[in-house]
């Protein structure tokens, strides 16, 4: 019995002592100099840093600006890129600002999405040289790409629109036409991606 009450008083003291130090971090949790006495950068009501957590960290990591210009082909380091023997690599094209999406014609264009540069690009390649128009402009983040039977899809933030017979038009682009325009306004994370299933939808 003895042996018992002398574990249940220890028991009490490791308790109380925990309760002890538990209380003081909240207090200096709460006194804490190093966390922020103001939002230095508040996050815009619109935008990819809309709902940001409001953290020293989090303030100090966002926001993070792309370059502002696309990089010039003889200033691409071609040479850090390591790849299996009987395999190069080589600048395809370039200066098309915020590429993301890449997506291979019947007839051989590449035509190239892009996020924040509202542009949809068609490079193609006569054999002597490859040039690379701009298609469509003035979109909204027309990130996602897809190309079935000869059709141009493009999704846009809110949107996805098709160009039909686009290679046969490459100097003369027919216009856009909307086949979906319900997929929401939530800019975070927004940007849309784009494919053609086994079932041939998309």
């Amino acid at each position: 019995m003895r042996k018992s009450n002398a574990a249940s008083r220890g028991l009490l003291s490791v308790l109380c002592a925990g309760a002890v130090a538990l209380s003081m971090s909240a207090a200096s949790a709460q006194q804490d100099p190093k966390g922020p006495s103001e939002i230095k950068n508040p996050p815009p009501a619109k935008g990819p840093l809309m709902g940001r957590p409001e953290t020293a960290g989090a303030q100090a990591l966002a926001p993070v600006r792309p370059p502002p210009f696309p990089t010039a082909a003889d200033k691409l380091p071609l040479s850090k890129i390591k790849v299996p023997d009987g395999f190069k690599v080589e600048v395809y094209a370039s200066g098309i600002k915020n590429a993301r999406t890449l997506r291979l014609g019947d007839k051989g264009t590449l035509f190239v999405g892009n996020w924040q540069g509202n542009k949809v690009w068609a490079v193609t390649d006569s054999g002597v040289k490859r040039t690379a128009k701009v298609l469509y402009e003035g979109l909204d983040w027309p990130n996602g790409l897809a190309f079935h039977n000869g059709t141009l899809y493009i999704a846009e933030h809110r949107k996805i629109s098709k160009a039909e017979n686009v290679e046969a038009n490459i100097a003369n682009p027919p216009k856009l036409v909307t086949v979906y325009d319900k997929l929401g306004d939530k800019r975070p994370h927004g940007w849309r991606f784009l494919g053609i299933g086994p079932d041939e939808k998309l």
